[in-house]
């Protein structure tokens, strides 16, 4: 309703503007922030792993002297590092209109570094899931993706949350394909709402199926290997039937559950008689016998799964010990309330985290998965501490320049690099690029475990 003003008195009437900036992005990634990060140098990244004891013992001195030479069995591997870039311009309009209060509610600098780091530590938290290929998920069903639109409405929150406005996607049968030079596999994102995301086909119109896999933009080398940090889907993947084919160089094959990390499917059984907390049971307890340390595991879920697996705990609290506190929810569980042989609880910290897919969850090791990078891994810092709610508040980055008045560099805090831009009708202008180098490490695959709830 208008103020019951005249004209006149109208036009002597300012107009009052918030000062505070709230942002409403969806939550960041809890685990991002929880993981060990190094800083390492050198081409490649190596480690290595014993898998197995000796086989050379025998009550007999004769038999096991024959197989004194096969005492020892150790995988080496040899990681790769993935790359993400973040860029964003800046003109001296932009700069000079945002100089204080006075002109905007933050320096328009400010705000672009702040969404540009979101966007750096978005995909960072898409690729800590995948394979490095920048496979969100898989289209749902048959549908043609139009130039002027076509919505579409998962089923899986995570493909939305890991998506932006704006941004290319391809449309692949093969998600190691290189990206088509003619764009007739790309589309752009135009609206995202809750589960449903609006793209437009950038050349001509794709056909889809509920095969076809939906993929980070530029995620392919030219030779089929991919671009990005390599992520769980590769260090502890569900599918088990390329593990003959090296893997950083080695061949997990002749040990996959200490090599590739523990798998526990239970797709083919039915929710109705079976529930995500026993197959987290079977998970945990095999994971255990690898040497994963209570201490330092985490279960990590999606929302979605997370709040059915509360429901499941409520209900049988023979096996679950509810504690409060004030500052997060948390659940003890473990054999060890039946007075069964498990000497220790089961995990206390359960990690819900919007960016992995529903009907799976991960039990990691948080001693033996970590970030090692060339670059600065500083910006993973997301304002979530141990799975509590928060984010980053854009008012942080409020009086920053953005690094848009820094001269020309190629490196910046270890991070971000300045050079001149292409300039427009408008002025010149700057570029400016947040950049990561580096890989997700899993130094004790056997310690993690990777699950499927019954009827996902």
């Amino acid at each position: 309703m208008a103020l019951g003003v005249t004209d006149q008195v109208r036009n002597i009437l300012k107009s009052y503007y918030h000062d505070k900036v709230e942002q409403v992005l969806l939550r960041e990634s809890p685990i991002l922030p929880a993981l060990k990060t190094m800083r390492v140098e050198g081409k490649e990244f190596k480690f290595v792993t014993p898998y197995d004891g000796s086989g050379a013992v025998s009550a007999n001195f004769n038999k096991a002297k024959a197989l004194a030479a096969e005492t020892v069995r150790n995988a080496e591997f040899t990681v790769t590092p993935g790359k993400i870039f973040a860029p964003y311009s800046m003109n001296a309009d932009e700069v000079q209109a945002s100089l204080s209060k006075k002109g905007a509610y933050m320096k328009v600098a400010g705000e672009k570094l702040f969404t540009s780091t979101y966007g750096l530590r978005r995909v960072l938290a898409a690729a800590f899931y995948g394979n490095g290929y920048g496979v969100v998920g898989k289209m749902p069903s048959s549908v043609s993706i139009t130039t002027s639109g076509t919505k579409v409405t998962f089923t899986d929150s995570a493909i939305p949350a890991s998506l932006a406005l704006n941004s290319i996607v391809r449309m692949k049968s093969d998600y190691t394909t290189p990206d088509a030079s003619t764009n007739t596999d790309a589309a752009k994102i135009i609206a995202i709402d809750d589960s449903s995301v609006t793209f437009a086909a950038v050349a001509s119109a794709i056909a889809v199926t509920s095969a076809t896999y939906l993929q980070f933009d530029g995620s392919v080398n030219s030779d089929g290997t991919p671009r990005l940090p390599v992520g769980l889907d590769g260090w502890l993947p569900v599918d088990r039937t390329g593990l003959s084919n090296s893997f950083f160089g080695v061949n997990r094959s002749v040990a996959p559950d200490r090599l590739a990390g523990i798998l526990v499917d239970d797709s083919a059984l039915s929710a109705a008689t079976n529930t995500k907390l026993a197959t987290i049971q079977k998970a945990f307890m095999r994971a255990r016998n690898h040497g994963l340390s209570n201490e330092n595991a985490i279960i990590v879920v999606n929302p979605f799964d997370f709040a059915k697996l509360s429901d499941e705990m409520e209900l049988r609290n023979r096996l679950v010990a509810p504690v409060s506190s004030a500052g997060q929810k948390e659940a003890t569980f473990g054999f060890n309330k039946l007075k069964a042989a498990a000497s220790t609880n089961f995990a206390e910290r359960i990690f819900d985290d919007p960016r992995l897919h529903e009907g799976m969850f991960y039990i990691l090791d948080l001693d033996v998965v970590q970030l090692w990078s060339f670059t600065n891994n500083g910006f993973i810092d997301n304002g979530i501490q141990n799975n509590e709610p928060g984010k980053v508040d854009v008012e942080t980055y409020s009086d920053n320049e953005g690094y848009a008045n820094d001269s020309s560099k190629l490196i910046i805090d270890d991070y971000i690099n300045v050079q001149p831009g292409s300039g427009s009708d408008d002025g010149p202008d700057v570029l400016i690029t947040l950049f990561f180098t580096g890989a997700f490490v899993v130094t004790a695959p056997g310690n993690c475990a990777v699950g499927i709830f019954p009827n996902s």
